[in-house]
């Protein structure tokens, strides 16, 4: 079974919202444009840190349906 979506297109789906992000963001805060790759980087790491979370909360009532 896969995803809704292959990887690749779920990849791509990510990165263009990172993208349009950033665009947004340097719009609005030009002076803090040599910040940018810094807030994104920490953005990226929480969004895959709480993606993590979910999985593993999902993992774990996963497991506790099938027991």
């Amino acid at each position: 079974m896969n995803l809704p979506m292959d990887q690749e297109k779920l990849e791509n789906f990510v990165m263009q919202h990172i993208h349009a992000w950033s665009q947004e963001f340097k719009e609005l805060n030009n002076d803090l444009d040599e910040h940018l790759i810094h807030i994104m980087r920490r953005d990226f790491d929480d969004f895959k840190e709480s993606l993590q979370e979910k999985f593993e909360a999902f993992e774990k009532a996963f497991e506790g349906a099938t027991a």
